[in-house]
Parts: C-alpha cells; structure tokens; sequence
C-alpha cells in the first residue's frame, strides 16, 4: 500500500512539474486575452448577419466535406478489417501481430494534413485525394480498435461452441461477431465523427 501511495505522488509530482514547466517556459499572455476582446467582438460581428450570397457556395462545400468522410471512412474500414485480424494477438502469431501493430502506430503518427498534401501531389486536385488521406489515417486508428475489439472477446462461448464441434465460421458467427459488433460499431462511428 505503501509503494502505491509513493507512485500515486510520484506521478502526481511529475503531472504537475510537465504543467509548471509548460508555463514557465511557453511565452504565453493571459492578458492578451482581455485585450483582445474589441477584436473578437467585431470579428464575430462582421459574420452576422450572414452573406446569402455565399451559402450555395458553402453548402456545396459541406456536402463535399460529408462525402469525402463517408467514402474515406468506408475505406478505412475495409482495410483495418483484414489489418485488425492481423494486428489482434489472438488470431495470429506474436512476430506478425507486432509487425502489424508497428505498422498501423507509424500510420498513425503521420499527420493527417501530411498526407493530404502527399497525395494532392500523387493525384492531383479533388475530393480523391481527401478520400485516399482519410482512408488512410482512419485505418490506422480503427484496425487497432478493431484488434482489441477481438483480443477482448470472451473464450467461454467459443470453447462451448467449440465442444459442441462448431467449426470455425459457426464460432465466428455466433460466439465472436456478437460480442465484437457492438464495441465495432462504436469506433466506427467515433472515428467517421473524427472524419468529419
């Protein structure tokens, strides 16, 4: 009890040095903030009452911008599919999970903005580059979701299905899948709202 006690305070100790620091070290004004006010105000003013002269234009580009996460999202799902099987301890062996798993980490790292301009070069000007870049960031988040999605499934109904001589497909329908399509569902969802 003791020793969790001191790693309680010790991680508190650190948490607060890293915020202490940040504001030692960043050059940042809170004053400005009260400065600024007159500026917001009539930032905020000029955008009321709205242009209707400009809503065809934005609503086209909001309908773009919905089309681009739904495709981009749909494509996410379909590669992280294979990758999270691949990417889930469970399924396959530890050398190609952490392979996988190395993998979608440096995907995840690259900015998304990074990659969106990599394929604007690629493929030129449109929704398809957008479509390709969100694909491929969203991949990365949802295939690990998708692995601990499986690596959390409970082997109980399986090695009762299993007893039973259920083969492989009749496991996966009846003992994986229903435990796997709720918490699937979830990230999908949270990450198409990322996408957006």
């Amino acid at each position: 009890m003791r020793f969790r006690g001191f790693g309680g305070f010790a991680a508190s100790t650190l948490v607060a040095g890293a915020i202490l620091w940040s504001f030692m070290t960043t050059d940042v004004e809170f004053s400005r903030l009260l400065s600024a006010g007159p500026r917001i105000a009539e930032f905020l003013g000029r955008m009321f009452p709205p242009d209707p002269t400009v809503m065809r234009e934005i609503m086209k580009g909001g309908a773009e911008t919905l089309r681009i996460a739904i495709l981009g999202s749909l494509g996410a799902v379909v590669l992280s599919a294979p990758l999270g099987i691949l990417a889930s301890e469970t399924m396959v062996s530890p050398p190609l999970y952490r392979t996988v798993r190395t993998l979608l980490a440096f995907i995840r790292a690259i900015p998304l903005i990074l990659v969106a301009m990599l394929m604007v070069g690629a493929v030129g000007l449109g929704p398809l580059p957008g479509i390709i870049a969100v694909a491929f960031h969203a991949t990365g988040m949802l295939a690990k979701f998708y692995a601990e999605a499986i690596d959390g499934v409970s082997r109980a109904p399986i090695a009762a299905l299993e007893s039973a001589g259920a083969g492989p497909l009749a496991r996966l329908r009846h003992a994986i899948w229903p435990q796997m399509a709720p918490v699937i569902a979830r990230d999908t969802i949270f990450r198409f709202e990322l996408n957006l």
